[in-house]
């Protein structure tokens, strides 16, 4: 009977969480005197990029690490291909946010 996690489920999980919330968390806002109304706006447009695709990790995280628990739970892996399709959806998300953090850091 399989009764363990998935090790993959649980490794993608932590890589997703660690790149989602607190990375915005760091970011701080730039001094409104020292930019023009077009680059305080700019600015904006990037974070709400950066949040919206940190939302997006941490959802398909999650999706990610349901089907884990409910593969571990049943104890068959009959919802394998489940896992590998939200595998490779969390993979999409996270080189998501990773282009939006690089469009970050290039702006800065």
């Amino acid at each position: 009977m399989f009764t363990r996690p998935l090790a993959p489920a649980r490794g993608l999980l932590v890589l997703a969480l660690f790149l989602a919330p607190g990375a915005l968390a760091d970011e701080p806002a730039p001094a409104p005197a020292a930019l023009s109304a077009a680059q305080l706006d700019a600015w904006a447009v990037r974070m709400a990029r950066m949040e919206g695709a940190s939302t997006n990790v941490e959802e398909a995280a999650q999706e990610l690490a349901d089907t884990a628990r409910r593969i571990a739970e049943g104890g068959r892996v009959t919802a394998l291909s489940d896992l590998a399709s939200d595998a490779v959806q969390l993979n999409r998300k996270v080189v998501s946010l990773s282009l939006a953090t690089g469009v970050m850091a290039e702006a800065n």
